[in-house]
Formats: structure tokens, C-alpha cells, sequence
């Protein structure tokens, strides 16, 4: 016996809740794509960490990653609720609640280490600060354009371009940063670190939107396999 009334509405829900997990792991998905073939602002904040590039990197592969799993998941969810299958609805609420704590772990460690990044950030500032200062290529043009567009003179201030030779000051320090506006200017670490605060946040507002959805849709499923059985109980009485 199908599910009736009310319960019918739940699920009809389950469908439309799990068609956006659809879309949305196509757009994270997409996303992560974009990351490795594209280059954009939000890289020149990575590149100046990172002279690797590899956080930018591994960025666009974890949004590949979770874009699949999701679409995955909101794919069984949808099959699931629409053939009322109890099997693809309980191992989907399993799925997404593995998923939902994996998120709050995550969200813990980002919160506990917090300190720790934010050294990293410093160090790794540091580092293509010198090889930006000795070398023309990617860093050096990273480092051009944060600030350039931030307003800002190297990694605490202008003076740190200084502790090279007078020659190298000259041929390397942007033009701006020699200027009596930009002399007490701040440096670009502060600034860096609160663009990716920025940034990231938005991210971590949209997984604290994604965890609420998947909490709904955990709930959902589960009253649909319990308005499953009852009609199955019913059919064979």
C-alpha cells in the first residue's frame, strides 16, 4: 500500500529536498572544477601562503569530491523516496549522517586549530615574501596583485622590503609602497588573513545551511520507512 495523506506530502518532500542535494553537488562540483582549470582573485590570496599553489589545489579536488558524493546522495535519496524503497532510504539517512558528523569534526578541528593556521598563514607569507623579493614569476605577480588590490606594503609593512639590497628594493618593491600615502600603510598579513576569514566564512555558512538540510532530510526518510512498514502491516493483515 502506498503512502497516504499527509505522509504522502513528506514524501514528495523527500524528492524535492533531495533534487537540491542534486543540484548542489553539481554546483560544488562545478566549483572544484573551475578551482583546477581556472585561475582567479581567490588564488592570488592561496599562491601568497603557499608558493605551491597546493591549497588552491587541493581545494578544487575536495569540491570535486564532495560535489560527487552529494549528487550521489541526493541521486539515492530521490530513487529512494519515489519507489519507496525502504532499503535506498535507509542506507541514504545512514550515508548523510555519517556525512553531518563528519562535518561537525571538521568544523571542531578547523575551530581547535585555529592558532595554528593562523601561524601558518604567517610563515608560509614569509616565505614567498622571499621568493617574490628574488625571483619574477607567479609568486612575485601574486604578490603585485594582493597589494595592489588590499593597499597594502609587504608582510607587516613597507619597511620589510628594506632588508633586502638597495638594488633589489628598487627593482622589485611596487612603486606605490615608496610613496609618502603608502608609507604607513599596514602590511599585508593582516589583511590577507581576514580576506580569506571573509571568504571562507560564506563557505561556512553554506555548510551550516547544508548540515540543516541533511538533519531534515535524515528525519524525512526515516518517517517515510515508518509510514512504509505500517502500510506494508497493513496490506498483510
Amino acid at each position: 500500500m502506498g503512502v497516504e495523506g499527509c505522509h504522502r506530502v513528506i514524501k514528495y518532500l523527500m524528492v524535492f529536498f533531495n533534487f537540491l542535494f542534486v543540484v548542489l553537488g553539481i554546483t560544488v562540483m562545478g566549483v572544484g572544477i573551475y578551482a583546477k582549470i581556472k585561475s582567479d582573485d581567490f588564488n592570488y590570496y592561496f599562491v601568497v601562503i603557499d608558493e605551491t599553489n597546493s591549497t588552491w589545489e587541493n581545494f578544487g579536488v575536495l569540491c570535486i569530491i564532495v560535489g560527487v558524493i552529494v549528487m550521489l546522495l541526493g541521486g539515492s535519496g530521490c530513487y529512494g523516496a519515489a519507489k519507496e524503497s525502504q532499503l535506498c532510504l535507509g542506507f541514504f539517512a545512514f550515508l548523510v549522517f555519517i556525512v553531518f558528523i563528519l562535518e561537525i569534526v571538521a568544523g571542531g578541528m578547523g575551530y581547535h586549530y585555529r592558532d595554528s593556521l593562523e601561524s601558518t598563514i604567517k610563515k608560509g607569507m614569509e616565505k614567498t615574501f622571499n621568493t617574490s623579493i628574488r625571483t619574477n614569476g607567479t609568486v612575485h605577480d601574486a604578490w603585485s596583485h594582493v597589494q595592489g588590490e588590499l593597499k597594502c606594503c609587504g608582510i607587516n609593512n613597507n619597511t620589510d622590503y628594506f632588508k633586502y639590497d638597495s638594488d633589489v628594493v628598487e627593482s622589485q618593491m611596487p612603486f606605490y609602497c615608496g610613496t609618502t600615502e603608502w608609507r604607513e600603510r599596514s602590511g599585508c598579513y593582516n589583511k590577507v588573513k581576514n580576506e580569506l576569514e571573509g571568504k571562507w566564512g560564506v563557505w561556512a555558512g553554506a555548510a551550516i545551511g547544508i548540515a540543516i538540510v541533511e538533519l531534515i532530510a535524515i528525519v524525512f526518510a526515516l518517517l517515510l520507512i515508518r509510514e512504509i512498514r505500517r502500510g506494508d502491516s497493513y496490506t498483510v493483515v
